[in-house]
């Protein structure tokens, strides 16, 4: 009976003790890391198999079966195989403010640049060819009437025409250059006004380019500046073995000044192109002089488009500025860029023409 009440003693002890937990806690259960919420085969909130919020197509942005800390294995981080919230392709042609993306081609325009003066009697040969050419062809022939060769010049710009006499062999009064093209018959550079319009005629024939400008402008009155941004557009099938430079004059129209007139009553100037100044005086005293160069925003030789902007669908973008004064007529200004060919001797390949303060786009 002792033995068996010692022993039911021992019994309930060990009985006891079990019940209040005497040996190791209990491990409580973990999460399936399959289902966990930073990485698994079919993705939690922020990441998994098929792609986090800036993950891959395989990875998560903590980590996946075979993502990396914030990608997967195709996914950087900022992006996968088709771009992610900050990647992706972009436009090589875009809409650029106000000026279009760029066209495979542009249409082709000339530009008369006029030696010319107002003591010069012969010289309004040349402004009536400038005007009726500019008149006819508003779209595509610009003038541009250099004056010089004394310097009692109201409108003297005389370092423009000594930049341009030098370089294209000007002979005389009135003079022009035609894109800067020889002429067809003579092969002159300078060519007297009777034969600008075969020159011109001839140019005509070429529709379009593959180079082209567009211009935005602005005037800023309170700080007396005229703004030129100029925009150079190189289209389909573009020369890119050659060097290519922008020229951008200020012209005023409307500016009137006595001037000499040799045409006066002489009979070989009667009817056609000239009878105007035929039955003028000979001395014309309120004489309108339109298309007058006043200064350049760039280089006298323009300024030049560095290589790497040249190519398909490439572009060159610079602003300009100068400085105006109390004799500029900001209501007749206009700009007219020239782009030009460079070398020994430029020439015009194409150009533009815009009213000082508004946009003019590709054409």
């Amino acid at each position: 009976m002792k033995y068996a009440f010692n022993f039911l003693l021992i019994f309930l002890f060990c009985f006891a003790l079990a019940s209040c937990g005497g040996g190791d806690e209990a491990v409580q259960p973990t999460t399936d890391p399959v289902d966990a919420d930073t990485g698994g085969d079919t993705g939690g909130d922020t990441g998994g198999d098929t792609g986090g919020d800036t993950g891959g197509d395989t990875g998560g942005d903590t980590g996946g079966d075979t993502g990396g800390d914030t990608g997967g294995d195709t996914g950087g981080d900022t992006g996968g195989d088709t771009g992610g919230d900050t990647g992706g392709d972009t436009d090589p042609n875009p809409q650029d403010g106000a000026i279009s993306p760029i066209p495979k081609t542009f249409t082709y325009k000339m530009v008369i640049e006029e030696a010319t003066g107002t003591w010069c009697g012969w010289c309004p040969m040349g402004t009536s060819m400038m005007d009726k050419y500019t008149a006819e062809y508003p779209n595509r022939v610009y003038g541009v009437a250099v004056h010089g060769g004394s310097p009692t010049e109201p409108m003297l710009n005389q370092a423009l025409l000594d930049n341009l006499a030098r370089g294209y062999n000007l002979s005389g009064f009135p003079g022009g250059l035609i894109n800067r093209l020889p002429s067809p018959s003579s092969r002159d550079l300078f060519m007297h006004p009777e034969e600008w319009s075969e020159a011109i005629d001839k140019q005509l024939e070429t529709s379009s380019t593959s180079v082209g400008i567009a211009l935005e402008t602005n005037i800023n009155e309170a700080d007396a500046i005229a703004t030129v941004q100029a925009h150079v557009g190189f289209g389909k099938d573009v020369n890119t073995s050659i060097r290519y430079r922008v020229l951008i004059y200020l012209i005023e129209d409307g500016i009137v000044s006595p001037q000499q007139n040799y045409l006066s009553g002489d009979s070989r100037f009667q009817g056609g192109n000239y009878d105007k100044y035929y039955n003028a005086p000979a001395v014309i005293q309120d004489f309108v002089h339109n298309h007058v160069a006043r200064r350049a925003f760039t280089a006298l030789d323009g300024e030049e488009i560095g290589s790497e902007n040249v190519g398909e669908f490439k572009k060159f973008k610079k602003t300009f500025q100068i400085n105006l004064t109390r004799n500029d007529n900001l209501t007749d200004s206009y700009v007219v860029a020239v782009l030009l060919r460079y070398g020994s001797k430029p020439y015009v390949l194409n150009a533009q023409k815009v009213k000082l303060g508004e946009t003019k786009d590709w054409d």
